[in-house]
């Protein structure tokens, strides 16, 4: 008796990214793009309500993969909170340099004038988001970073704009391997972990809250 081999699933994220690879630009329509991967257009809208849809999953699934390979590491929980962010972003760019021209493609896009992330990365903002929450949770219980009134609920969402910034800084990178970038990297998370830190100001603080304390008695 023979037995029935499924068919693998068409991937639309991969035809995506085969086709601004091969065109060096993103496709018009989805018909463009089913076109290319030799498929029938109503095939893509069972799978997804727009190219932007597509668009966004596919940047999300650099996120994705990122987060999948740190969790695979058996070392990485035992990282600090410091060194899981900068194992983050050094895995999220490996990534990100396998499809450099894909990357690329959407420059322009990405560097239109903008309040924020554009929306192409929103997916991927969401998966920094899930990364982030649970890693900034354990560097505060560790002392990491310090709780501070009306700002400690932003502490995961602040390291969504520093991943765009450090996108745009890497789509100009001509360093060999992009080491200007991995620089980029380590100063910008010693820079967030410090400022989150206990620091000048708040030994200053503290001082003043016991002087004040003190002088009350």
């Amino acid at each position: 008796m023979t037995e029935t081999v499924e068919a693998t699933p068409f991937c639309w994220k991969e035809a995506l990214t085969a086709y601004v690879t091969e065109y060096g630009d993103r496709p018009k329509t989805a018909a463009a793009l089913a076109r290319h991967g030799e498929r029938e257009t109503p095939e893509f809208f069972k799978s997804y309500g727009s190219l932007r849809a597509l668009e966004k999953a596919t940047w999300a699934e650099f996120g994705r993969r990122t987060r999948m390979i740190l969790e695979a590491d058996e070392t990485y929980g035992e990282y600090s909170g410091r060194e899981k962010l900068l194992a983050f972003w050094f895995t999220l760019f490996s990534e990100f340099g396998r499809e450099r021209a894909f990357a690329a493609a959407y420059e322009s896009l990405l560097r239109a004038p903008a309040l924020g992330m554009p929306r192409v990365l929103e997916g991927l903002k969401e998966e920094i988001l899930e990364w982030a929450e649970p890693v900034i949770e354990t560097a505060l219980e560790d002392g990491e970073l310090v709780e501070r009134p009306m700002v400690t609920k932003y502490y995961a969402r602040g390291l969504v704009f520093p991943t765009y910034c450090l996108l745009l800084f890497w789509l100009d990178d001509e360093s060999a391997q992009c080491q200007n970038t991995d620089q980029a990297i380590e100063k910008t998370v010693h820079a967030l972990f410090d400022c989150g830190g206990k620091n000048l100001f708040d030994s200053w603080l503290d001082l003043g809250k016991f002087v004040v304390q003190q002088g009350r008695r």
